[in-house]
């Protein structure tokens, strides 16, 4: 008989980023394939030393695995678990510690979902990566996520991102026009979203005026500012001292030499 699992008295305090997690989830890619590997130390008195530990990873795509077993809240697991349906740069972890006990129905101690792989590094406020995905190229936004511009997997893109400026404005801009316009026109549905509030705080700054509300604008206003944002944004400095327009090549600069430009 399949187990029933009961939501009661949980308990979601475990953090999964910074330096001293609880948890941290290593995502790397080797021979095209996804690999991950939790480190999980869990600080004492929080849940029963023989709770059992279930990792399920699953795609922003729509894929979702099977629930993993990582051993215990004294035990856990340190192995590295294949995942060959989910890119690196869309998968994500649903973590469950439930009791340990010889009954039909068990208590889900605590449940966290939307993990993203532990990075060491600062977040930034755009993300690139890849997906199996039809169209080339598709922008995620997503509710307390940082915004991603994810490549269709095998066309090579990503990495000719980081050696072209050329790419870099077209695509970078095409992007951020449709952060703007969703986080404007959903605001309902960022509300609480961390991300949003980065980004009105960055806009705000650089274009000397708040950030444009749904109902307190017309469409054509709104259109109007994401363009000034945009333009603002290209000619703002990102890297040392240059802005995204300055490291674009100009139209003296042959077809054949602009996606490998430096300047």
């Amino acid at each position: 008989m399949k187990k029933v699992l009961n939501y009661t008295n949980r308990n979601d305090a475990i953090t999964f980023s910074g330096e001293n997690s609880e948890v941290q989830i290593k995502v790397i890619e080797k021979n095209n394939l996804t690999l991950f590997s939790p480190k999980i130390k869990i600080k004492e008195n929080k849940f029963p030393e023989d709770s059992l530990i279930y990792i399920q990873a699953y795609s922003r795509d729509g894929y979702v695995g099977e629930p993993i077993y990582y051993g215990t809240i004294l035990k856990p697991k340190d192995i590295f678990i294949e995942e060959p349906h989910a890119s690196p740069d869309q998968i994500r972890f649903r973590f469950k510690i439930i009791e340990n006990t010889e009954n039909k129905l068990k208590k889900i101690l605590s449940i966290n979902d939307g993990i993203k792989p532990w990075s060491p590094g600062k977040e930034t406020l755009l993300n690139v990566g890849e997906g199996k995905i039809d169209s080339i190229f598709e922008v995620e936004v997503m509710p307390n996520d940082i915004p991603s511009i994810i490549f269709k997997s095998g066309l090579g893109i990503k990495a000719d991102l980081k050696n072209s400026n050329y790419l870099k404005g077209i695509i970078f801009t095409a992007a951020l026009r449709e952060i703007l316009l969703k986080y404007i026109i959903e605001s309902d549905r960022f509300s609480e979203c961390k991300i949003k509030r980065e980004y009105e705080k960055h806009f705000t700054q650089i274009m000397s005026e708040e950030f444009p509300k749904k109902f307190e604008n017309s469409d054509n206003k709104i259109t109007e500012w994401i363009k000034r944002a945009v333009a603002r944004f290209s000619d703002y400095e990102i890297k040392k001292g240059k802005s995204l327009i300055a490291i674009m090549p100009s139209s003296e600069i042959n077809i054949s030499e602009k996606l490998t430009y430096k300047k």
